[in-house]
This record gives C-alpha cells, structure tokens and sequence, in this order.
C-alpha cells in the first residue's frame, strides 16, 4: 500500500509541475506581440529570424529577470535557457516578461 501511495504522490507532483510550467508559458505566436518582436528584431539584426535575434540580444541575466520562462522540465537553469533560446514562444514569453518587469506598458 505504501508503494502505491508513493507512486501516487509522485506522479501527482509531476502532473502539478507541468501543469505550472504551462500556465507559465502564454501561447503568443501570432499576437500583438509578436509583431512588434519582428519589427524589433529586424531594426537590430537586419533580419525577420526572431531565433537569431535571440541568440544576439536576450542574455541568460535578461532572461532570468524576465521570470526564466521554460519550455520544458530541465535540470539546471543553463539547460532552461538553452532550450528557451530555440523555441520561439518561450523568446516571446521571456521580452514580455522582461518588459513587464518594468511596469506599465
């Protein structure tokens, strides 16, 4: 019974850990957001690949102030960071919490 009551409560603190990371994560492909995030991007790299401009402008400080948003469940915040800088809803998620950072809009 002891086992089974273990399982349990791990698999329930899994379920609860990825449901927090997905309501952490807003879906903001095709938002207002991301609009303006292309017409950044393009003015500072000279390009629409809002990957790129990831690697060149948001650093691993910028993006643990903008609350290290994640795409998934790593073990370390390098790792976090890696992964969030190749997926670009986690990119939109992390200008918008930076700026947020700030106050009002």
């Amino acid at each position: 019974m002891r086992t089974f009551n273990k399982s349990l409560f791990i698999l329930t603190i899994f379920c609860l850990a990825i449901a927090n990371n997905a309501y952490m994560m807003r879906h903001l492909i095709g938002s207002e957001i991301q609009e303006c995030l292309n017409c950044l991007c393009h003015a500072r790299s000279g390009c629409w690949n809002r990957l790129n401009c990831a690697n060149y402008s948001i650093t691993k400080t910028y993006w643990e102030k903008s609350g290290s948003p994640t795409n998934g469940n790593y073990l370390n915040s390098d790792e976090s960071f890696k992964f969030c800088m190749q997926d670009e809803n986690c990119i939109l998620n992390a200008v918008k919490g930076y700026t947020e950072s700030f106050g009002e809009k």
